[in-house]
């Protein structure tokens, strides 16, 4: 969460914890499970200390907006060459508007993840990966889609796999 320092957060509780290690942006702890809501109920307090009172609002920077017939290997390729991605080399981020889910099914050992087929506005369509996407909610009518995208070797198959970030429901306009 931009603007909190989990670290810091986290090592106001210490008394807590087993141990712990990581940077402002991500960490590990360990701890006796009894300790764990005493640790929640302190680690918010310190996190809210670093935010105040403004609301928290998850924001995505996309890098481009794509057509879904613009995913092309070529497209990939290029991506590739930005390659390894990373903390400091975040993979790109993508949008497509105007969508809508034509199908889905759940995937992996427990249904954990979902593959989802979506289609825009001329027919055209694609596959998404939802990882852990078993507990969201899948957008109902038109809606626009954050995605991330990567070459994939599934079962000695090249293919693209798009990566589902986010979807925004489309607010329709009155005529």
């Amino acid at each position: 969460i931009e603007g909190v320092n989990i670290t810091k957060a986290i090592s106001a509780d210490r008394e807590y914890l087993l141990g712990f290690g990581g940077h402002p942006m991500a960490a590990g702890l360990a701890l006796d499970s009894q300790n764990l809501p005493a640790f929640q109920q302190k680690l918010n307090q310190a996190v809210r200390s670093q935010i105040g009172d403004k609301p928290l609002v998850r924001e995505i920077q996309i890098d481009a907006n794509l057509e879904l017939d613009q995913i092309q290997p070529e497209l990939i390729a290029e991506i590739d060459q930005l390659a390894p991605f990373g903390a400091g080399n975040p993979p790109l981020v993508y949008a497509t508007g105007n969508l809508r889910i034509a199908d889905s099914s759940p995937i992996g050992r427990t249904g954990e993840h979902l593959q989802v087929l979506v289609e825009d506005t001329r027919g055209q369509t694609r596959r998404v990966i939802w990882w852990q996407g078993e507990q969201g909610l899948l957008p109902s009518g038109r809606f626009d889609l954050a995605y991330t995208l990567r070459a994939s070797n599934y079962r000695g198959q090249a293919e693209i796999q798009m990566e589902w970030l986010d979807a925004r429901q489309r607010v329709e306009e009155a005529l």
